[in-house]
């Protein structure tokens, strides 16, 4: 992933801590190496998700459907063993 701030790359990576926390129940520094960034990145990057999931409608329409896309892709996966 890019380092910017962009907006729409900052809610991509925060979407994507989420996601991979909430699915792979994995702590931040792990996260933070599966992204190549340190866990205080992660932190931050999850308490950007938290306000935006809290305050914007749209985010947390693209976080449902992306948390739900994701979970079917691995339960697929999880079919093909």
């Amino acid at each position: 992933m890019q380092d910017t701030r962009l907006r729409k790359v900052v809610e991509a990576r925060a979407i994507g801590y989420k996601v991979v926390q909430k699915t792979h129940n994995m702590g931040k520094s792990k996260i933070g190496r599966l992204f190549k960034k340190d866990h205080a990145t992660v932190i931050h990057g999850l308490k950007t998700f938290s306000h935006l999931y809290e305050t914007e409608p749209f985010f947390k329409f693209k976080y449902n459907m992306i948390l739900t896309e994701y979970q079917e892709t691995i339960g697929d996966l999880d079919d093909d063993f």
